[in-house]
């Protein structure tokens, strides 16, 4: 398994010119968003829960979605 660094990750990548979007803390990962030279966005993440925690969020996921797509059809209405 490859292990990297996203704080090294996100330090070499902007040594590069490259703008780089988080660190974002999504609870059981955290990521970092940056744009290839063709213009695709690309995320690095990394996991930090525990397999505890990971079962837990399973349980869930299906509601966790589900409010996630009520929240943003209600942002996407509100702009027009």
């Amino acid at each position: 398994m490859w292990k990297v660094s996203l704080e090294d990750s996100k330090t070499r990548l902007q040594a590069h010119g490259i703008e780089v979007l988080g660190i974002t803390d999504h609870r059981i990962f955290k990521s970092i968003y940056f744009f290839d030279p063709n213009g695709i966005r690309l995320e690095l993440s990394a996991q930090f829960a525990t397999p505890e925690q990971m079962h837990s969020e399973s349980l869930d996921v299906r509601a966790q979605l589900d409010a996630w797509t009520v929240q943003k059809r209600e942002r996407n209405q509100h702009r027009g």
